[in-house]
């Protein structure tokens, strides 16, 4: 079963100010099946695949990328990870949309998959209209043979009915609590469009800086929609009076940012794998108190699992009002860690949006300070890159910006400082609850 820990970032705040303070909350939810002892789950799977004109071109290594699609389409359809009894969906769009292959996987999978996507490669079309292949997607997985779905999204291009997509194909992802993966590649696509999209459906999003990376991360979206045992995660929030929950992101295991509204109490936050931890952090704005002990919030957790039953959780954070200076200091290493691997999306966002380059070199020399403190991949390698393109030519290039937000994002890691299953002194929560 699912193993609910709340810590905030501090347990004691300074008592009788004037302002509100700003509290983070660490919700880290332990997966129960860390060593992948259960079955996993039958899954529908759908792939939406970008066939404008511009997915013809040569990437580097030799082919095109449409080429490189086809042989990742290939390589899932025989993968081992694909079940039988799985459910397969193929939609292709550019100026109009249309599905390439529905079946159940089975001896015959592979062969029908390559027959349905063959020609492909040869048709394709003169825009970018996302909308209709996501409905067409979405429309299939409607009928889908099992709970079970994720769909996902591969472009190179800047889809000419973003608007469209915001407002139709969000809402419905939100409302179906169907996580949504979005793949880029090349420098021409709209990150913020699929930011968006991973965002507000609890999904993700990753820049693909090699197009032979595509059949690996099918593979890998095939496998964690198995392991999504715990379905359509709710959390109940009740502030004590005067606070506020301000934000929520997801960090782990991917980062993401889920939309609130001020005073929203209940709140969707996707699927929780039973392998893996999910870590939360919420921004919690406190309001003025004199010295004491006081509760902060009360938060309620429920999903339903595999089996139809409901798991539920709940948990109590309060913390000390003091004029003890030193007690104030005191931080919890783990929830800090967390609040880095946020702050470092957050610093590469604003090297992107800086006015000036000297501006954002020093977002970047941040973002290069804290992405070696949470052993981000990115520190010395990417934001280096990005670093001498500014020196140089008084810019970051597109496609490095989109490189920079997605491994920032994709990248995260449980902290050094959160207990491993089976370590000793793991409890359900310090906080007595």
């Amino acid at each position: 079963m699912f193993e609910l820990n709340v810590k905030p970032a501090r347990r004691f705040l300074k008592g009788d100010l004037e302002t509100p303070q700003l509290l983070p909350v660490m919700v880290r939810v332990g997966g129960w099946n860390i060593a992948g002892e259960e079955s996993p789950l039958p899954v529908s799977l759908a792939v939406v695949i970008d066939t404008s004109l511009s997915m013809g071109e040569t990437v580097v290594g030799g082919g095109r990328k449409i080429d490189k699609v086809v042989e990742a389409l290939d390589t899932l359809a025989g993968h081992p990870a694909l079940h039988p009894g799985d459910e397969l969906i193929l939609v292709r769009f550019d100026r109009d949309a249309s599905t390439l292959y529905r079946g159940i996987a089975g001896p015959k999978t592979a062969a029908s998959v390559a027959e349905a996507v063959r020609g492909m490669a040869e048709n394709l079309g003169s825009s970018t209209q996302m909308t209709q292949g996501l409905r067409q997607a979405l429309e299939a997985l409607r009928s889908a043979r099992h709970a079970q779905q994720k769909l996902l999204v591969l472009t190179d291009g800047e889809a000419h009915d973003a608007p469209e997509v915001h407002g139709a194909i969000l809402p419905e992802l939100r409302r179906r609590q169907l996580a949504l993966i979005g793949y880029g590649v090349g420098d021409r696509y709209n990150e913020d469009l699929l930011l968006a999209l991973a965002d507000g459906s609890a999904g993700d999003y990753y820049h693909l800086e090699r197009m032979d990376d595509f059949a690996a991360g099918l593979a890998q979206q095939l496998i964690a929609a198995k392991r999504e045992t715990g379905r359509n995660l709710r959390m109940r929030l009740e502030p004590a009076p005067g606070n506020c929950v301000r934000s929520i992101h997801r960090v782990i295991p991917t980062l993401a940012e889920f939309p609130i509204a001020d005073g929203a109490t209940d709140l969707a936050l996707g699927h929780l794998r039973d392998d893996r931890d999910t870590v939360f952090l919420l921004g919690v704005h406190t309001a003025p108190r004199p010295t004491g002990e006081f509760r902060v919030v009360t938060l309620a957790l429920q999903c339903t699992l595999a089996g139809g039953e409901t798991w539920r959780d709940e948990a109590l954070v309060r913390v000390r009002y003091t004029d003890d200076a030193a007690s104030i200091k005191t931080v919890e290493p783990e929830v800090f860690d967390y609040l880095n691997q946020r702050h470092l999306f957050e610093l590469l966002g604003k090297a992107r949006a800086a006015r000036t380059p000297a501006e954002a070199t020093a977002f970047l020399e941040r973002a290069n300070q804290v992405a070696a403190t949470v052993g981000n991949p990115l520190a010395g390698g990417t934001i280096e890159a990005a670093r001498r393109e500014l020196q140089r030519e008084g810019r970051i290039h597109g496609e490095t910006v989109k490189r920079l937000l997605s491994a920032a994002r994709t990248m995260t890691r449980l902290s050094r400082f959160t207990p491993r299953r089976g370590v000793a002194g793991r409890t359900r929560s310090d906080l007595g609850t």
